[in-house]
């Protein structure tokens, strides 16, 4: 918590709240999720730990970005990179203000980008569950981001349904206010309602009471959208707001329609052309003294000669705080902590740029169903005790193996403990070359589990891997 300064509260929940925060390290806002686990039972608890683990398997343009997590006294703490330009709830509102609808071109344009980033959720077998305006962020640079996966589930098998009923009350499917099974086509219906209410600046299904909404949305019914927009459009809505979810589209069905698959190119080049300008900007390694000094750039560079010169007539307090800045050494450590955002910074971009350049090559007439038959090779994971671990059958995917071993873990060591060691293994700090602040994060006791969680730590990296390159 250190390394945050708290700048104020933009959102409260049931178990916690989002804080905007500055990073006293890069000066940037960022927001903090902090949930209070102590209040929590066990189910919720581990709904809480899934939204990081879901966090960190998502990497794209149009998701918010999950920068890192850690335990603060009761507390869990999530940080994530901050929309500046507010959420798609607030912008329908402004525009309600103004008694004009949105133009078609910029709906389009917001709408494949969600569609977008909904496809990279569902081809790896998530579930978001709480698709709403609240829940879309825009950016100053007119990008859209996905955000708040606190209630998303991973699908381990590809016909599995989730049967929870949760979400936001406005956005909710039929099948799940009948408590029925669900899956991606529930997401669907709630993405029905999210561009039915960017285009009527109202909610396709309102009521004054959760019974009134409940018969409304089990009704299937709502009022039409103005002349003013296409046909299209219109279709379009039809489509995904079929009480049948059979009915609904995909999400790759939807981006192959050709209103919305011809938009596609301009906008990822758009956003990779943005990305990489970013990317030319991270910051480098600092230079020597002696490099610093072939600076060309008056503004910030001194000679050998000037500097000679200028030490002999008394200076004002900005261009002593100007030179020292230039010309005191900094420490070690503040070399490698930059060095390491730098490269954490490189590689994020890469990732996202990597993302990018293959959404434009995206075959959008692949079997939508073939994520088992890619499965990555299964773990074989063992007790230290060295017999197999319990609760693992020969026909769990690897993501089931992967969140036994997580669950095994939790309950030998702890989750306070477990999630510290992971996030140690994930980034260890150079100067613990014993790993004593390792062995005293976990316990004396539990030091023979530490291999587990470095081994679970290489599978997960490896499946999401694997993931990212289907």
């Amino acid at each position: 918590m250190d390394k945050y300064r708290k700048v104020k509260i933009v959102g409260k929940g049931s178990f916690g709240h989002a804080v905007l925060v500055q990073s006293t390290v890069d000066r940037k806002l960022y927001v903090m999720k902090i949930i209070d686990v102590s209040r929590m039972d066990r189910k919720q608890k581990e709904e809480a730990l899934n939204e990081v683990h879901v966090l960190k398997a998502m990497r794209h343009p149009y998701i918010v970005t999950y920068r890192e997590s850690f335990m603060d006294k009761r507390c869990l703490c999530i940080v994530m990179d901050y929309a500046d330009g507010g959420d798609m709830y607030s912008k329908i509102a402004k525009q309600k203000q103004l008694g004009k609808g949105f133009p078609e071109n910029l709906l389009l344009d917001w709408f494949v980008q969600i569609c977008l980033a909904i496809k990279h959720i569902h081809d790896r077998k998530i579930l978001h569950r709480d698709l709403k305006t609240q829940n879309v962020f825009l950016t100053s640079k007119g990008e859209v981001k996905i955000g708040d996966f606190g209630i998303s589930r991973v699908l381990q098998h590809t016909y599995d349904c989730a049967q929870t009923a949760i979400g936001t009350p406005y956005y909710l499917s039929p099948e799940i206010c009948q408590e029925k099974p669900y899956n991606q086509k529930s997401d669907i219906w709630s993405l029905g309602c999210i561009l039915y209410e960017m285009v009527t600046l109202r909610h396709a299904f309102d009521a004054s009471s959760m019974k009134g909404l409940v018969v409304k949305i089990l009704r299937g019914t709502y009022p039409s959208i103005p002349s003013v927009y296409s046909q299209n459009l219109k279709d379009l809505i039809d489509e995904m707001l079929q009480k049948d979810p059979h009915k609904r589209p995909s999400i790759k069905r939807i981006l192959e329609k050709d209103f919305l698959s011809s938009r596609i190119p301009d906008i990822l080049a758009l956003t990779i052309s943005k990305h990489e300008s970013e990317k030319s900007a991270i910051p480098r390694e600092p230079q020597s003294e002696e490099k610093q000094d072939s600076i060309k750039d008056p503004q910030i560079s001194l000679s050998r000669d000037s500097r000679n010169e200028e030490s002999s007539r008394p200076h004002t307090p900005l261009e002593e705080r100007k030179k020292e800045r230039i010309l005191q050494p900094r420490n070690r450590s503040e070399f490698s902590e930059e060095k390491k955002r730098a490269s954490r910074e490189q590689s994020r971009y890469e990732d996202i740029i990597k993302c990018l350049r293959e959404g434009l090559e995206t075959n959008h007439n692949e079997d939508e169903e073939s994520f088992e038959e890619n499965q990555p090779a299964r773990a074989n994971f063992l007790t230290p005790e060295g017999v197999p671990l319990p609760g693992i059958s020969e026909n769990d995917s690897a993501f089931a193996r992967i969140e036994t071993l997580r669950c095994y873990l939790e309950s030998r060591i702890g989750m306070s403990r477990f999630i510290q060691a992971y996030e140690y293994l994930s980034n260890p700090p150079p100067e613990d070359e014993e790993n004593q602040q390792l062995h005293e994060i976990v316990g004396v006791e539990n030091v023979k589990y530490i291999p587990l969680i470095y081994q679970m730590i290489v599978c997960e990296d490896s499946y999401y891997t694997s993931a990212n390159a289907r």
